[in-house]
């Protein structure tokens, strides 16, 4: 456990940084969380569950639009903002959000201080083969340079390759079960299911590429009612990126339980009889036994309907 005295920040772009963060965060310390402005679900779920103490620091999206990264009224105007007023922190920790440039602005900040920058992570070492070769094409190199990023170029034969020239180490982080992170962090949140309960994990289908949204939506509501006709109690899990489900305006939504989208959906996935994924890339890999039915989503070509395919059979390995 870290001394009492210590001031530690984290950042935290998406929900798949909660389980590292929540295996590492230290109620004892004095506690910076920087989340990107537009996460609002994030930002609510934190609030919520961590110490009344901790700050939440939200940080704003940095745009990589040529015309705004490359006016100093822009850079300048972002820095004020977001840089000017944080605190002095020991410790910055962060998880796999290597490709934000807000972190990246964050972590040259806090390193020209001599701040300690760990990325902390189950697998550490992936961490050391992005910082040998994170600075792509796709990061835009020549805008990180502006912005006063150090690069320094990698030699490679198939496409331009920089390092990031950092005082950053890579720690191992040991992670707590998603049923010890609930013990833990939501203790208070009681939602008796029952023997018959039907957890169905959402999209939205809306947000589906390729989806042919009304017949999908018919299949998966005559699916919904007949399990409501044989007294399962059916709850929804919205994902937190929406502020609304399938379901909205079906009739389903008088006959359903709405989970809040902010929590994280694997610490309710021990509390179910069933568990069904419509979207296909939720919740950890491997979190319990958790049913996919693609014959209740129709696509507009078979190829979009592999690729959901794809992307189920991945999550569960």
């Amino acid at each position: 456990m870290s001394p009492a005295s210590n001031t530690v920040g984290y950042f935290i772009s998406a929900h798949t940084n909660l389980r590292s963060f929540y295996s590492i965060y230290d109620r004892d310390n004095i506690n910076y969380v920087f989340i990107p402005s537009d996460k609002k679900s994030l930002t609510k779920l934190l609030s919520s569950s961590l110490s009344p103490r901790d700050i939440i620091s939200p940080v704003s999206p940095f745009s990589m639009r040529w015309w705004q990264i490359c006016n100093p009224i822009y850079l300048y105007n972002w820095k004020k903002d977001n840089l000017k007023n944080i605190p002095s922190l020991d410790s910055l920790f962060f998880f796999d959000s290597y490709n934000a440039v807000n972190l990246f602005m964050l972590i040259e900040h806090y390193r020209k201080l001599g701040t300690n920058c760990v990325f902390s992570d189950a697998q550490p070492s992936k961490y050391v083969d992005i910082a040998n070769k994170c600075i792509k094409n796709q990061l835009r190199k020549k805008y990180l340079n502006l912005v006063g990023m150090p690069l320094t170029p990698v030699a490679c034969p198939f496409f331009d390759t920089y390092r990031y020239d950092h005082n950053i180490r890579a720690t191992y982080l040991i992670l707590k079960t998603w049923q010890e992170i609930k013990e833990i962090y939501f203790s208070n949140l009681d939602m008796p299911m029952g023997p018959k309960s039907l957890l169905i994990i959402d999209g939205p289908l809306q947000s589906i590429p390729g989806i042919m949204l009304k017949e999908s939506l018919n299949l998966c509501v005559a699916f919904i009612e007949k399990m409501i006709s044989e007294k399962w109690n059916i709850y929804i899990k919205g994902h937190p990126a929406y502020d609304y489900t399938s379901f909205d305006k079906t009739p389903l939504i008088g006959e359903v339980k709405i989970i809040p989208a902010e929590y994280p959906v694997e610490i309710f996935l021990g509390s179910f009889t069933r568990i069904i994924n419509l979207c296909a890339s939720s919740a950890d890999k491997g979190s319990g036994n958790i049913e996919f039915h693609p014959e209740l989503l129709v696509f507009t070509d078979e190829t979009h309907k592999r690729n959901l395919l794809q992307v189920y059979n991945s999550n569960k390995s």
